[in-house]
C-alpha cells in the first residue's frame, strides 16, 4: 500500500488476467483479483492504492523466456 510502504499483507489470488489492458493512466496491467483474511480487512479504506509482487513455487524456464515470441506468433497468426 502507498501509505504504509513498508508493511505488506498476504492474499490468496482469486482470478488473474491473461492478457494486459490499459488503466486509466494509459499503462498495460495485468488485473489479479485476491481476497484478504478477515483479520487483515479493518486495516483498509476506500481508495488506498499500492502494487503487488506475486510469487509462485516453480515455472517452465522454457515458457518464461518463450513467452513474448509465442505471444507476438499468436498474434500474427490468429490462433
Amino acid at each position: 500500500m502507498n501509505v504504509a510502504p513498508l508493511s505488506y499483507f498476504t492474499t490468496h489470488i482469486q482470478t488473474i488476467g491473461y492478457q494486459a489492458s490499459p488503466d486509466a493512466d494509459g499503462l498495460l496491467t495485468y488485473k489479479l483479483r485476491g481476497s484478504l483474511p478477515e483479520a487483515d480487512k479493518h486495516s483498509f479504506r476506500i481508495g488506498w492504492q499500492g502494487s503487488a509482487t506475486v510469487y509462485t513455487d516453480w515455472s517452465i524456464l522454457g515458457y518464461a523466456l518463450l513467452r513474448r515470441p509465442l505471444i507476438a506468433l499468436r498474434t500474427f497468426f490468429k490462433i
